[in-house]
């Protein structure tokens, strides 16, 4: 089973990145898997199958270039076997459609009787859909059916824990996508809150543990069903629903999951965009940011701040307040930096230049700012001087950049050199090598000016091999023998400690691509040998050294 690759919390992340449509590209043919994860950035992944089974897994990802079975690995195999799963089943429904199609009427309706006879909430489900309408009855059925799946999963010390938090969530959820669905496309919208509301405050009480993403899988999907409805339904089913979510909000009716409180809000302010709700969102927002100004803690309190006076900004300008009113509200407020931020494009966008310089130089120069900030004031400052043709204060910005807050940044030191012309180039360029060699990774820049002489040997100095898998195609052509070398004295430190099965097969993984070198296969060869007497006692390690077809 290829799960047993992988530690259960990288499965976790590995799934998550699969339901959340983060693979691309996935080619399966010929014992070779390829595909593309998004992440941080894309990453390439590769998996090889013998006799259908996994014999070697790679990823362009530093935490897979140590030799470790990634996410993102994991990520396409889920994204493979369902997507076989899905191949199969279009299959199965057609072959079923065309059997149906052909039996005798009378047959498949005393068949459908005695079927729902044995399953009431299949009758139920069924019925809702042909009638087209829900009765009461038909709602305290499903919140029964809710509860008993809460009974179900939920352990004696009234948890649910890890191993039954997932069929836990794919119950839920199918009782969301099938019978609250239903209540959804035929209209009854009514029906379909009260069940999401019941579900969610019943959630809301849980103890689970959701290192897997349980909770905020559930979340999305009533949010998502909140949707369809405030998208259809009348005003008046708008009125109702509004009230109750605010209900939901302010009657500490959760108990332990509290950001669920968060995502209501959000869904709240991202809908009801009629006057009269965008009115009693105002009224609302201006009673939590009088109490919030109030509270002694600082960090909560701004980020709290930043939050609801950034809603409270945008909904003065859906309510087509005017745009002095909105201005003097976001200088008020310029202190929190997310509504100084908002504030700098508002100005930029109205071209009033002098106020946006002047307020990102306020931000760059508080007291208590982080780095992240600086970056941003900075790469603002430098961009409208550019724009401005301040030419000076704009390569002063890019230096600063480059040298003090985004140290190394590839894009910068490409901006920076668009500004020299060659010869000085040269010279700023060591300048740049000397100030940063000791304080970031440079082997990007020396990648980018094609100095591949200081470029091997920082690679040959890095801690692993995720310096050779990101620079390894430029650098194979000139410097194969060094590769091959930092290959070597990186598997042969992984082989003096004993970790298991799965630290073998990462040691097995790296000399599968070692064989892609000239005398690869050689150098190999010679490793094992030394590990075969080096390491009898090792039965593990020797079983998956086996598995290494060598001549």
């Amino acid at each position: 089973m290829w799960k047993n690759l992988f530690q259960e919390h990288i499965l976790a992340r590995g799934i998550d990145y699969y339901h959340r449509n983060l693979v691309e590209n996935v080619n399966n043919e010929g014992g070779q898997i390829t595909g593309i994860v998004s992440g941080t950035r894309d990453y390439d992944v590769e998996i090889i199958k013998e006799n259908e089974e996994i014999v070697n897994l790679s990823c362009t990802c530093p935490y897979a270039a140590s030799g470790n079975s990634c996410k993102h690995m994991a990520a396409v195999l889920f994204y493979v076997e369902n997507d076989v799963s899905r191949f199969k089943m279009k299959d199965k429904e057609d072959s079923i459609k065309e059997f149906v199609e052909e039996v005798n009427i009378e047959v498949l309706k005393d068949f459908v009787v005695d079927l729902f006879l044995q399953n009431k909430r299949l009758f139920n489900r069924f019925k809702n859909i042909a009638r087209k309408e829900v009765s009461p009855a038909d709602l305290l059925r499903c919140k029964n059916h809710i509860n008993d799946i809460f009974w179900d999963y939920v352990g004696y010390d009234g948890f649910i824990d890890y191993e039954n938090a997932y069929n836990f969530t794919i119950d839920l959820i199918d009782v969301l996508k099938h019978d609250v669905q239903n209540m959804v496309d035929i209209a009854e919208w009514d029906g379909a809150f009260e069940i999401t509301k019941y579900l969610l405050i019943k959630l809301g009480n849980q103890s689970i543990d959701d290192s897997g993403g349980s909770i905020w899988s559930i979340i999305h999907h009533c949010i998502e069903i909140w949707e369809q409805i405030v998208d259809q339904c009348n005003i008046d089913v708008k009125r109702k629903m509004f009230r109750s979510l605010l209900e939901m909000i302010d009657g500490k009716c959760i108990e332990y999951q509290e950001y669920f409180i968060d995502d209501i809000e959000q869904f709240i302010f991202d809908h009801f965009t009629e006057v009269e709700f965008l009115r009693s969102k105002k009224k609302r927002l201006d009673v939590e940011i009088k109490m919030h100004k109030k509270k002694n803690n600082s960090s909560f309190k701004n980020y709290k701040l930043n939050q609801l006076c950034l809603r409270k900004v945008k909904i003065l300008e859906e309510l087509q307040m005017d745009l002095k009113e909105i201005e003097n509200y976001c200088n008020e407020y310029r202190y929190l930096d997310e509504v100084r931020k908002y504030y700098i494009d508002v100005c930029i966008q109205r071209n009033n230049y002098e106020q946006a310089i002047s307020l990102l130089k306020e931000g760059k120069n508080q007291k208590e700012v982080n780095l992240a900030d600086l970056i941003f004031y900075s790469t603002q400052l430098k961009d409208l001087y550019k724009q401005l043709n301040m030419e000076k204060l704009y390569k002063d910005k890019l230096w600063q950049l480059l040298i003090k807050y985004n140290k190394g940044d590839i894009e910068v030191f490409r901006e920076l050199k668009s500004l020299y012309v060659e010869k000085d180039w040269l010279e700023k360029r060591e300048f740049i090598f000397n100030e940063l060699a000791d304080k970031v990774n440079i082997s990007k820049l020396y990648r980018e000016e094609g100095l591949y002489d200081r470029l091997i040997e920082v690679v040959m100095d890095s801690y692993d091999l995720s310096m050779v898998r990101e620079h390894e195609d430029v650098l194979k052509d000139f410097y194969p023998e060094k590769l091959l070398e930092k290959y070597e004295k990186t598997v042969r430190k992984m082989a003096t400690l004993a970790l298991g099965r799965q630290h073998y097969r990462k040691i097995v993984s790296i000399l599968r691509d070692m064989e892609k070198y000239s005398g690869g296969r050689i150098k190999i060869s010679k490793i094992i040998t030394d590990w075969r007497k080096k390491y009898t006692n090792r039965p593990a390690m020797m079983d998956e050294l086996n598995k290494l077809q060598l001549p």
